[in-house]
């Protein structure tokens, strides 16, 4: 299950690295454990940490109107969730094609968002590390901008899914560094590990995935613990964990302002 999921949502990088996607997937243990479908639904596990995903983003970009990148930053992830929801888990891919194939709209949608909300944490920490941040917010809004612009006309014009792939991948590698160092800097332990654990499962899904599939096999307990379900929900537990941390900085602190002045 994971494989097919895995090489069909980064087809460009997969072909460039066929040994590493070999080394984590295995040939044997992606025909062991197909794509776990009970009823009309695909990936019925992710589909419920997508809609997590999607509450989550919602909230946060209400709660954070005065936060300009918090905001963009959950609303993106909202959005990001939204169109995967229907990628991964409502459309019908057709047996033997991929979902880029077959959903391109969806799939450029899904990274489109998943590289911008990105980016906004990026130019959010950014503020936080930085005392003068007004320059470095525009040139990271800029290269959001600029990046988000050239990935979209290679895949319309060369069908090249490489620009959006690394889109969705670089800004976000350089997100968990910026946002670590930000959250070092104002640290709250029990918001750091959170953040951490959100970022550890994922990982464990890709290691782990292995395992699981020859323990589960197909079954509802290898869709919940493979390496899909649990990407999405690494990512809603370390946007829970950053939504803590937010809210202690910014609005806890206001509070006891208030409180001193009375």
């Amino acid at each position: 299950m994971s494989r097919p999921f895995v090489a069909g949502y980064f087809p460009e990088i997969t072909r460039t690295f066929p040994r590493v996607l070999q080394l984590l997937f295995p040939d044997d243990i992606a025909q062991l454990c197909p794509e776990f479908v009970p009823g009309s639904v695909r990936h019925p596990s992710l589909a419920v940490f997508a809609l997590g995903g999607i509450w989550i983003g919602a909230q946060g970009a209400y709660q954070y109107k005065t936060l300009r990148w918090w905001r963009a930053a959950f609303g993106c992830f909202g959005l990001m969730n939204f169109f995967a929801l229907f990628l991964h888990c409502l459309v019908t891919i057709t047996p033997g094609r991929t979902e880029v194939e077959e959903q391109p709209l969806l799939w450029s949608l899904d990274c489109l968002f998943t590289g911008l909300s990105s980016c906004a944490i990026v130019g959010a920490c950014l503020d936080r590390l930085i005392d003068s941040a007004r320059f470095w917010k525009a040139v990271t809004f800029a290269i959001c901008l600029t990046s988000a612009l050239l990935a979209t006309v290679i895949f319309c014009r060369h069908t090249s899914t490489i620009g959006l792939e690394l889109f969705y991948l670089v800004p976000l590698a350089f997100a968990g560094q910026v946002c670590f160092a930000a959250m070092l800097k104002e640290l709250r332990p029990a918001c750091l590990a959170t953040v951490v654990l959100g970022g550890l499962l994922p990982v464990a899904g890709v290691v782990f995935d292995r395992y699981s599939c020859q323990i589960m096999r197909e079954s509802v307990f290898y869709d919940l613990l493979g390496a899909p379900a649990l990407m999405f929900a690494g990512c809603d537990v370390a946007f829970m964990g950053l939504k803590m941390w937010i809210d202690s900085i910014f609005f806890r602190r206001k509070s006891s302002d208030d409180l001193k002045r009375q």
